[in-house]
């Protein structure tokens, strides 16, 4: 019997021990559970931020990207506008030089089919390309960039820099200038009726005069049936003629009207490239802020996931420190159960102790 009171006794300080030990568990589990949550806040919070920058991040990147886009059909723009102000400083050079008497030899033909030819390069240049939109074309396009995240944008818009006429004669009939098939055509009902009336640019046309708008000109003046119109000139884009209308460059006045015409299409074009040129430096500027603010969104990101970590081994650190002074504390009371147990345990073996056991039992 005392030998069964002294197992049931000793028992209770083994019960008490796996308790205390199943406590430690259940604290472990505890801060474990508070840590993760603390951390789950803590990661919220912090990908909110993040989400949010990186969010303006992804604006500025397609603001950059769209600027970028423009900036490379201004530029090409750009090129194109210089190239039709070197046709017309080439134009320019081939009046003077067919006005130019070299000992008595002068070819205005020669000079005119040049002239010709540099203005259909001219206009080629200007209406036919492979960019879009087309800035030069005589259709009126523009293109626009951003210059932010929040919806403002810079606008370019086009300039007509070729050079296109027609005629509209005293019978109100429409004389259309093809400049592929280099001819001059009238229409009795433009574009559906055309006639058989027609005028070569380089040899089957012929001034005869104009003043202002008004013109008088002769199709077909070298052969057995030439015919002469009157009619008004209606100019587009750099408002300049073929040299038939210039008196085939022949003439002084002829030379005259042309360089007039030439001048004042070549300041037209130079003011053009001088605003495609400011386009594309302010292109290139909101670009640079797009790159930088891009690059700025991915400091911020970065700076916020060093933060994050930060805070979160520092939340880790203190339930760590709570967690270990709890633990102690429970170690420590384990320690001193164990000491009162071996002080006792004598008592309770000796035959005193259990005569004792007997007699409270």
């Amino acid at each position: 019997m005392a030998d069964m009171i002294n197992k049931t006794v000793l028992s209770k300080f083994s019960v008490a021990d796996f308790g205390r030990a199943q406590m430690l568990v259940q604290i472990q589990k505890f801060y474990n559970k508070k840590a993760a949550q603390k951390t789950q806040v803590i990661t919220n919070d912090y990908k909110a931020q993040i989400n949010s920058v990186n969010a303006d991040g992804d604006r500025w990147a397609s603001v950059r990207d769209k600027i970028q886009e423009t900036r490379s059909v201004i530029a090409t723009t750009l090129g194109r506008a210089k190239s039709i102000l070197a046709s017309l400083d080439n134009m320019i050079r081939t009046v003077n030089k067919c006005g130019q008497n070299t000992e008595g030899y002068t070819n205005p033909q020669m000079y005119a089919a040049s002239f010709d030819a540099s203005l259909n390069g001219l206009d080629s240049t200007a209406s036919r390309s492979s960019t879009v939109p087309n800035l030069l074309g005589i259709a009126r396009q523009e293109i626009s960039f951003p210059t932010g995240i929040n919806g403002a944008k810079q606008t370019v818009k086009s300039a007509f820099l070729g050079s296109d006429y027609h005629i509209v004669d005293s019978e109100g009939k429409y004389w259309d200038l093809d400049r592929q098939a280099k001819i001059l055509k009238r229409y009795d009902d433009y574009p559906d009726e055309p006639t058989s009336i027609v005028g070569n640019i380089a040899t089957g046309l012929r001034l005869d005069d104009m003043v202002g708008d008004a013109i008088t000109f002769t199709v077909g003046p070298d052969t057995a049936t030439p015919a002469t119109f009157t009619g008004t000139l209606y100019r587009t884009g750099m408002k300049l003629l073929d040299s038939w209308a210039y008196e085939g460059l022949a003439t002084t006045a002829g030379r005259q009207k042309a360089l007039a015409d030439l001048n004042m299409a070549k300041a037209a074009v130079d003011l053009e490239v001088r605003r495609y040129q400011l386009a594309y430096t302010t292109a290139d500027y909101y670009e640079q802020i797009a790159s930088e603010s891009i690059s700025t969104m991915r400091k911020k990101t970065n700076q916020l996931t060093i933060e994050q970590a930060t805070a979160i081994q520092k939340e880790q650190t203190a339930l760590s420190q709570e967690y270990q002074m709890s633990s102690n504390s429970i170690v420590q009371a384990l320690a001193l159960q164990n000491q009162y147990s071996k002080m006792l345990s004598p008592l309770i073996s000796s035959r005193f102790g259990k005569s004792l056991v007997n007699i409270l039992t």
